[in-house]
């Protein structure tokens, strides 16, 4: 029985024949797609989009509140445990005296 061939060359990379290391087989096609749809699509289309989805963010709905929060600041990070109140109550920064309101 021949031994199978390493996992990892001596500087950590995957070696030559190891069957773990053949990447994403979806990476081109999902390239080739996504490159479809950016040329398909037209700036004002976007904007169209985008537009929309502010609406009905406003209107209430909490699923474009969300992507709307995502892409204009950022990811929502959900309170996993109380816990957790502690330590985000630890790293509030509190605004300096000269841009306190009275």
């Amino acid at each position: 029985m021949d031994p199978l061939p390493p996992i990892h060359d001596a500087n950590g990379k995957f070696a030559k024949g190891n069957k773990a290391g053949k990447g994403n087989p979806f990476h081109h096609r999902m390239g080739k797609l996504r490159t479809a749809f950016l040329e398909a699509v037209t700036v004002l289309e976007m904007q169209a989009v985008k537009k929309a989805i502010y609406e009905s963010a406003v209107d209430g709905d909490v699923m474009a509140q969300r992507l709307w929060l995502e892409y204009t600041t950022g990811r929502v990070l959900v309170q996993r445990e109380e816990a957790d109140d502690e330590a985000a109550e630890a790293m509030v920064i509190e605004p300096p005296e000269a841009l306190k309101t009275a």
